[in-house]
């Protein structure tokens, strides 16, 4: 079976990514990370930012597909039972990551200190 495309690769350039890794969707720490991420939507939409979940059992209700998951899991070396963040700059590199729950506010601070974003700003 052929691997599938990069399904980030559609962002680059476009927009930053949130992955967020979970087992399933039930998971405690996804939980709370949705929990302190969805009152951030406006912060979000400012920066360009896509948020997106891959899980290991619960993969129907992600946009990517079962083996795009895969792939992702692979490509940032997520084992199958991690909680993990990770931001992808527009530029498609990896910008932080995090096997811990995060403030919203670390993520939006670090974002906001990105050369690109503050061109972005003072446009």
């Amino acid at each position: 079976m052929p691997v599938p495309e990069n399904p980030l690769k559609q962002y680059q350039w476009k927009n930053r990514i949130l992955l967020i890794f979970s087992p399933t969707l039930d998971n405690d720490k996804l939980l709370t990370q949705q929990k302190l991420f969805a009152p951030e939507k406006a912060a979000w939409d400012e920066r360009s930012v896509k948020l997106f979940t891959v899980t290991q059992h619960d993969w129907k209700q992600s946009p990517f597909s079962q083996n795009e998951q895969k792939r992702l899991r692979g490509q940032f070396k997520i084992d199958d039972d991690a909680f993990s963040i990770i931001l992808i700059g527009k530029d498609g590199g990896e910008k932080f990551r995090s096997s811990t729950v995060v403030a919203s506010s670390k993520i939006i601070n670090m974002i906001d200190s990105m050369p690109m974003r503050r061109q972005e700003m003072k446009k």
